[in-house]
Protein backbone atom coordinates (compact mmCIF):
# COMPACT_ATOMS: atom_id res chain seq x y z
CA UNK A 1 0.00 0.00 0.00
CA UNK A 2 1.37 3.23 -1.19
CA UNK A 3 1.55 6.14 1.47
CA UNK A 4 -0.68 7.51 -1.33
CA UNK A 5 -3.20 5.04 -1.38
CA UNK A 6 -2.82 5.07 2.96
CA UNK A 7 -3.55 9.16 2.52
CA UNK A 8 -6.53 8.77 0.31
CA UNK A 9 -8.02 6.21 2.22
CA UNK A 10 -7.86 7.29 5.61
CA UNK A 11 -11.60 6.49 6.17
CA UNK A 12 -11.25 2.53 5.91
CA UNK A 13 -7.56 2.42 6.89
CA UNK A 14 -7.18 1.98 10.04
CA UNK A 15 -4.81 4.12 12.46
CA UNK A 16 -3.19 0.78 13.88
CA UNK A 17 -3.25 -0.89 10.59
CA UNK A 18 -1.17 2.13 9.21
CA UNK A 19 1.56 2.03 11.63
CA UNK A 20 1.64 -2.15 11.74
CA UNK A 21 2.37 -1.28 7.82
CA UNK A 22 4.95 1.74 8.69
CA UNK A 23 6.43 -0.42 10.92
CA UNK A 24 6.78 -3.75 8.51
CA UNK A 25 7.91 -1.41 6.12
CA UNK A 26 10.84 -0.40 8.93
CA UNK A 27 11.50 -3.46 9.85
CA UNK A 28 11.85 -5.16 6.39
CA UNK A 29 14.23 -1.92 5.89
CA UNK A 30 16.75 -3.20 8.40
CA UNK A 31 16.39 -6.64 7.29
CA UNK A 32 18.09 -5.79 3.39
CA UNK A 33 20.58 -3.59 5.61
CA UNK A 34 21.61 -6.48 7.44
CA UNK A 35 21.79 -8.73 4.61
CA UNK A 36 23.85 -6.69 2.70
CA UNK A 37 26.46 -6.08 5.15
CA UNK A 38 26.64 -9.82 6.29
CA UNK A 39 27.03 -10.17 2.48
CA UNK A 40 29.49 -7.38 1.90
CA UNK A 41 27.93 -5.17 -0.12
CA UNK A 42 28.00 -2.40 2.26
CA UNK A 43 25.15 -1.68 4.44
CA UNK A 44 23.03 0.28 1.56
CA UNK A 45 23.33 -1.47 -0.99
CA UNK A 46 20.58 -3.80 -0.81
CA UNK A 47 18.01 -0.83 0.44
CA UNK A 48 19.24 1.23 -2.26
CA UNK A 49 18.07 -1.31 -4.97
CA UNK A 50 14.34 -1.63 -3.43
CA UNK A 51 13.45 2.37 -3.34
CA UNK A 52 10.25 3.90 -2.80
CA UNK A 53 6.89 1.98 -1.30
CA UNK A 54 6.21 -0.77 -3.84
CA UNK A 55 5.53 -3.29 -1.19
CA UNK A 56 2.17 -4.85 -0.59
CA UNK A 57 -0.12 -5.91 2.93
CA UNK A 58 -2.81 -8.14 2.38
CA UNK A 59 -5.32 -8.73 5.03
CA UNK A 60 -6.51 -11.80 4.29
CA UNK A 61 -9.65 -13.32 6.53
CA UNK A 62 -10.94 -16.86 5.97
CA UNK A 63 -13.82 -17.67 7.67
CA UNK A 64 -13.96 -20.58 9.95
CA UNK A 65 -15.17 -24.00 9.67
CA UNK A 66 -16.71 -26.38 12.21
CA UNK A 67 -14.54 -29.49 12.88
CA UNK A 68 -17.45 -31.54 12.34
CA UNK A 69 -17.19 -30.13 8.16
CA UNK A 70 -13.81 -31.07 8.26
CA UNK A 71 -14.35 -34.33 9.67
CA UNK A 72 -17.15 -35.48 7.11
CA UNK A 73 -14.92 -34.28 4.34
CA UNK A 74 -17.42 -31.37 3.32
CA UNK A 75 -14.61 -29.09 4.03
CA UNK A 76 -10.90 -28.45 3.90
CA UNK A 77 -7.95 -27.14 5.74
CA UNK A 78 -4.77 -26.42 3.10
CA UNK A 79 -2.58 -28.58 5.82
CA UNK A 80 -5.15 -31.57 5.62
CA UNK A 81 -4.79 -31.37 1.46
CA UNK A 82 -1.45 -32.11 0.73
Amino acid sequence: MSPGLINSCQKTVSPSFSRFYWKCFRIGGDILQALAIRLGLGENRLPETHPGHNNQLRLLHYPSKPGEAIDAGRAAMCWRCS
